[in-house]
């Protein structure tokens, strides 16, 4: 009996030994992999279908009686849409290298440019990842810009609904133009839309909120972007008997040494506004600001507007 003990024993240890092993293989590296770490993560899911929509691709606010620069070089707009661990960033296809635009319209609104754009929509699904970092879906659908467009990319001032001088009466979509499509474009997705918001922000807090600008007694007073523009802009379409969207931002780098394709009209690559004196001004940020608005600085994003009496 005493002789049999330690082998009993050495083989008690072995088989234990053994087992020990093949548990942490199984459990700390097998599937699911149990004892690691583990994170929701938003992953692309089905393609739902590819829709022509009416889209903007650039939008800049244009006080009443203002003159509106802008100039842009090829790839300066673009669209990012995002869902959780999803980022896509989307240039739509631009007509020429460069453009440059000088508005001297007397009416208020938007400058805007559009033409037909293909988005395709996706669903979106959370997944079960190994490891630490991730983010679940922030929402069901994810649309990604194609590149190709179509119709004579219609450009001008959309007027305001009512008030010439406040941009919180200014539209949130543009209707499709057919007089600006080519002949040959095929028809807009019925019922497809984009929301911008481009308007003035009353109630912003932090660098958000709204600064005065007293322009009564001068003749007039100047702004110039020379950052990040960045529009919230939700693209909606019809499917399923219902409408899905997808949320996202349509941005602009603007840069005052000059674009992609080398200085452009004026020696620039961004945006100015020649604002009329004899008012005081409220400047409010168009989505997501760095820095507050200083009128006496280059602009930290695009700006919204309400002009209110001396």
């Amino acid at each position: 009996m005493n002789r049999r003990q330690p082998r009993e024993r050495l083989k008690f240890i072995t088989v234990a030994t053994a087992v020990a092993v093949g548990i942490v293989i199984l459990v700390g590296f097998g599937p699911p992999g149990l004892l690691l770490s583990r994170a929701t993560a938003c992953e692309l899911g089905a393609k739902v279908g590819t829709f022509i929509v009416w889209t903007p691709e650039i939008l800049l606010n244009k006080p009443a009686g203002a003159i509106v620069t802008q100039s842009n070089a090829l790839g300066d707009w673009n669209y990012t849409m995002s869902s959780g661990s999803l980022t896509f960033g989307t240039l739509p296809t631009p007509r020429v290298d460069s453009a440059f635009q000088e508005d001297f319209n007397a009416t208020g609104g938007f400058l805007g440019e559009f033409s037909d754009l293909n988005w395709t929509f996706y669903r979106t699904t959370n997944q079960t990842v190994v490891g630490s970092s991730g983010a679940p879906c922030t929402q069901p659908f994810l649309a990604i810009a194609g590149t190709s467009w179509c119709g004579g990319g219609g450009s001008g001032i959309v007027p305001l609904t009512s008030n010439g001088s406040n941009d919180s009466q200014e539209p949130h979509v543009e209707e499709n133009l057919s007089e600006l499509r080519g002949s040959a474009c095929p028809q807009e997705t019925p019922g497809s839309f984009v929301w911008f918001d481009t308007s003035y922000q009353a109630n912003g807090t932090g660098t958000d909120r709204p600064v005065e600008w007293d322009l009564c007694n001068q003749s007039n007073g100047t702004l110039q972007l020379a950052g990040p523009a960045q529009i919230p802009i939700n693209v909606t379409v019809p499917f399923g008997g219902h409408d899905i969207s997808s949320r996202g931002f349509l941005s602009w780098q603007g840069s005052v040494s000059g674009g992609s394709v080398g200085p452009l009209p004026g020696g620039f690559d961004s945006a100015t506004w020649l604002i009329p004196g004899g008012s005081k001004w409220s400047l409010s940020p168009v989505g997501p600001a760095a820095f507050s608005i200083d009128p006496n600085a280059p602009l930290p994003g695009l700006v919204a507007f309400e002009e209110r009496a001396c």
